[in-house]
């Protein structure tokens, strides 16, 4: 009987907030389901210098929140930002970006796992709010072409509350001969790195990858795709979330990842890209520069 709660003030344009969004326009054409959602907002149209506005937008004023409050706030943001953060209201619904791998694209990578033995690493990726956790396996061939291609499937996308069991013992009993293990994800990567530790696996085979290395499993995975380096079963579930991936930005440096046009989760796509960004580049399996031999 899990609960979560999502709070917060209307986002920016470039804020990771898509199951915000989702959960609140559900709320507001009535599909929610088990859940509540509440707003105080104003009106859309409203003047951002009407008081009545104001007690709208925040139950506390003026008992609690007072004038300076919203005077403060009206100095320091912009007339976007004010009507965001002092009244509640939303920017206005925008048509979804268009999906970033076409269908006809991704359909034409269907193809046949790496041979075996090759090198196999794993992509564990938990869902931004925390409810949902994919595994993904990535294979390439080894020997002389080391540009790939790199084969990735989905191994399971599982409820969060399902728990670590069944990720624990999926890797623990395969670690030894995979080249690396990635997770990411706030939600749980660190609990699970630590499970898995305590569990035998090697330190240096798990992975929780900084932003930057995130941002380039993404630019790495759109260029396999792109060049006809990757291939895939053609499994229904990760075809869906591909056919809905957009990019959203990260930092400020024109880094991106993906990010779902439609509702519903993308985790098997974001797993799948750390593990095919780790089978193009791990080293750990190269006993030529002096590495851990793991095939």
């Amino acid at each position: 009987n899990a609960l979560y709660m999502l709070i917060g003030t209307p986002p920016a344009p470039n804020d990771p907030s898509e199951v915000f969004a989702w959960r609140r326009k559900k709320a507001l054409d009535g599909r929610l389901g088990k859940g509540l959602y509440v707003e105080f907002s104003a009106d859309t149209d409203a003047d951002p210098d009407d008081k009545q506005q104001w007690a709208k937008a925040n139950p506390s004023y003026p008992d609690h929140t007072k004038d300076d409050a919203f005077d403060r706030l009206k100095s320091s943001l912009d007339a976007h930002g004010f009507r965001r953060e002092a009244l509640g209201i939303w920017d206005d619904d925008t048509s979804p970006e268009p999906p970033l791998i076409n269908s006809d694209q991704w359909t034409a990578r269907i193809g046949t796992p790496a041979p075996d033995p090759g090198l196999i690493c794993y992509g564990v990726k938990y869902s931004a709010d925390g409810t949902t956790v994919g595994l993904v396996v990535a294979a390439r061939r080894t020997g002389g072409d080391t540009g790939g291609p790199v084969h990735v499937e989905v191994i399971a996308e599982k409820p969060v509350s399902d728990g670590l069991e069944w990720l624990t013992t999926w890797l623990t009993t395969r670690w030894e001969k995979a080249a690396q293990i990635v997770i990411d994800g706030r939600a749980g990567s660190g609990m699970l790195a630590g499970a898995l530790q305590s569990a035998g696996v090697g330190k240096t085979t798990i992975l929780t990858p900084t932003v930057g290395q995130v941002i380039d499993a993404h630019s790495l995975f759109l260029e396999l795709v792109i060049s006809g380096r990757l291939t895939h079963l053609g499994q229904p579930g990760l075809d869906m979330e591909v056919g809905r991936a957009a990019k959203r930005p990260i930092g400020t440096q024109g880094g991106w990842g993906w990010a779902a046009t439609t509702e519903g989760s993308i985790v098997g796509l974001e797993a799948a890209t750390l593990a095919a960004w780790a089978a193009m580049t791990t080293r750990r399996y190269d006993d030529d520069e002096g590495g851990d031999r793991i095939l």
